[in-house]
């Protein structure tokens, strides 16, 4: 009777460890549709004017902040989950999860951060064009 507890106890904590990786793998996801979207957004943003695209990129960076604060959140809450799983085959499987998802996050923030420099480029040339139109118009 003590190894049916025993049993069924084992069977609950990875149940919850498996729903906990399942939502951990859905926030993934749902943070990979943002990101494609922000990068509809900002193929949108060039075709658009200056003004409007410096309100844009500053929502993206914004946007950008959120995420970073979200996925140290997350990372937070695996170290805790981290903390409640004694068992060890568990806990490995965890690591090897973060470790997955700390290279995906470390990817996304490299391609945010390259797509933010091209669009601060591509702003200071604009504002580089637009000045020396209105010098002509002025001159």
């Amino acid at each position: 009777m003590n190894e049916e507890a025993n049993k069924q106890q084992e069977n609950h904590e990875t149940a919850r460890t498996q729903r906990q990786q399942l939502e951990q793998q859905q926030e993934i996801e749902r943070q990979k549709r943002l990101l494609e979207q922000q990068k509809l957004d900002q193929e949108q943003a060039l075709k658009q004017k200056p003004q409007q695209e410096q309100r844009q990129q500053l929502d993206q960076q914004q946007e950008f902040e959120r995420k970073k604060r979200q996925q140290e959140q997350l990372k937070l809450d695996q170290e805790q989950a981290l903390k409640q799983k004694p068992q060890q085959e568990q806990r490995q499987q965890l690591e090897k999860q973060q470790e997955i998802e700390r290279k995906k996050r470390q990817q996304e923030q490299k391609q945010l951060e390259q797509q933010l420099e091209e669009k601060r480029k591509l702003l200071q040339k604009q504002q580089q064009e637009i000045e020396e139109e209105l010098k002509r118009k002025r001159g």
